[in-house]
């Protein structure tokens, strides 16, 4: 009776794979090698990698920027690696509002966004 369940599940599988396509016999089909389309390819891929690159580095850097507004207002040491990357978000010109939020907190004394401690 075992045996005769093998055979039953092995030869439904086997047609299910038949159905599917994944008969294990596959056809290969050999298309023209096409140089132009694998040329589009990596540069839309190479554009992509790009355009993700400029997004994370756009959060990076306001993440350091809301970082150096914590550090300010608790009275930290600055970090030297997000100057860095808001010095260098500066230099390419990309995004001026960090530039203008890294500057405006140097100078304060103690105002409403400083923390006072009782």
């Amino acid at each position: 009776m075992d045996m005769m369940g093998k055979a039953l599940v092995k030869n439904q599988v086997s047609s299910i794979t038949k159905t599917i396509g994944l008969s294990g016999e596959e056809k290969k089909e050999d298309e023209p090698y096409d140089y132009k389309r694998e040329q589009d390819e990596e540069d839309r891929a190479a554009r992509e990698k790009a355009k993700r690159d400029e997004a994370q580095l756009k959060k990076k850097a306001e993440r350091a920027v809301e970082r150096n507004k914590m550090r300010e207002k608790y009275g930290l040491k600055e970090s030297k690696t997000d100057q860095k990357l808001l010095d260098s978000r500066d230099q390419l010109g990309k995004s001026s509002s960090s530039s203008s939020a890294k500057d405006t907190g140097k100078g304060k004394g103690k105002d409403e966004n400083s923390c006072v401690v009782m």
